[in-house]
């Protein structure tokens, strides 16, 4: 089942398995409100928590949430060793990342990982940077990228590097 639900960046539509009641998938867009859709149950309570996500709320989604099965190992890998190690106001560069999950040197494997993370915000691929300190790209906009880790507590410089204090070393 997918449903679609607008959010303070955009909207996001949420697919999920009625059978586990797992989240299969989360896409994100920029584009205007539409007409709502009538949420129940754990749908609602996750546009809910999405929503206070980006004013700067936690999210109680876990990884047990999701159909992890859908992702190829080392993605699985790459994005759980995020999920647990990055909290919100932080970010990580790729390369550090495949570091600390035990891949040194595989930070365009890392890049490639992110680019195709079918729970974004959930498992919050857009707290992973490049090396130069910018905010780097993301699948549903720089904007709104930036927009997320503002939320998050993340500040910038006047050339629009993130602020070193949010780097994990």
């Amino acid at each position: 089942m997918k449903i679609d639900k607008n959010i303070r960046f955009g909207r996001i539509s949420i697919q999920f398995d009625q059978t586990s009641g797992k989240i299969t998938g989360i896409s994100m867009y920029q584009d205007s409100e539409f007409p709502e859709q009538k949420l129940s149950g754990k749908i609602e309570k996750l546009a809910k928590e999405l929503n206070s996500a980006f004013a700067g709320g936690k999210i109680k989604i876990t990884p047990d949430d999701l159909d992890l099965s859908i992702m190829r190992p080392f993605q699985r890998k790459i994005l759980l060793c995020l999920y647990h190690n990055v909290p919100a106001g932080k970010v990580i560069t790729y390369g550090k990342l495949a570091e600390l999950a035990g891949h040194p040197g595989a930070s365009r494997a890392v890049g490639t990982a992110m680019s195709s993370n079918p729970f974004p915000v959930l498992l919050p691929c857009h707290r992973v940077i490049p090396s130069n300190g910018t905010p780097g790209k993301f699948g549903s906009g720089t904007e709104m990228k930036i927009e997320m880790l503002k939320a998050e507590g993340i500040t910038f410089m006047q050339d629009g590097k993130i602020n070193s204090e949010h780097i994990i070393n």
